[in-house]
């Protein structure tokens, strides 16, 4: 008999607080805001205050309602109800992945509520942009301290190409009058060491 009672007492508890199935999933991207739905609130008609708790393992809480006020537990980050006592959890990281409970306390003759939502969030993707910087600024980096110093490397200056052609030219003809010179010079000493030596003999 006192089985049977305990039995009673058992069922009447499990129903006191039904709990529904953690089928609802949430899938977040990393740093972005997650909401997370309370369901409970389909099944209330009446409560005094809305409690949203993580489940995983140990059940740690994260916020709650009373008299219209919400405030956060001690050991919780950021975090706000949205509507429908939704809870809205900004930029989430792949560490707040796991199961959460949204409880809704009753008013006297009503009974209690639970709801629970699986969040998934996505591990984060870091975007590595890369950059080629030229040998000349890379080595002029090195030896001056300076970026800005290179600029002038990465310059290219384009000359016409008659330019180019009369520069070689000039420069052609500069060694042959060099040249026609020395030769006159080297003549005219060779002139003048004859006619010395001339002189000389007939003395």
């Amino acid at each position: 008999m006192l089985v049977y009672w305990a039995a009673i007492l058992c069922v009447a508890v499990v129903l006191q607080r039904p709990f529904s199935k953690a089928q609802d999933l949430v899938v977040a991207d990393c740093n972005t805001e997650a909401t997370l739905p309370c369901t409970a609130v389909q099944r209330a008609t009446q409560y005094r205050s809305v409690h949203w708790y993580k489940v995983d393992g140990n059940r740690t809480g994260i916020l709650r309602k009373t008299n219209n006020k919400v405030s956060l537990y001690a050991s919780a980050k950021e975090a706000k109800l949205g509507p429908g006592e939704a809870l809205v959890l900004p930029s989430v990281k792949p560490e707040e992945s796991g199961i959460y409970q949204c409880s809704l306390y009753a008013v006297l003759g009503h009974r209690n509520q639970d709801s629970l939502i699986t969040l998934k969030v996505e591990e984060c993707v870091t975007s590595i942009m890369s950059t080629t910087v030229p040998v000349q600024q890379r080595i002029t980096t090195v030896l001056t301290g300076e970026e800005n110093s290179t600029e002038l490397c990465d310059q290219v200056i384009l000359l016409p190409s008659f330019v180019v052609v009369s520069g070689f030219t000039a420069v052609g003809l500069l060694k042959t009058a060099l040249s026609f010179a020395c030769v006159a010079v080297f003549l005219k000493i060779c002139e003048k060491r004859e006619k010395r030596m001339e002189r000389q003999y007939w003395r």
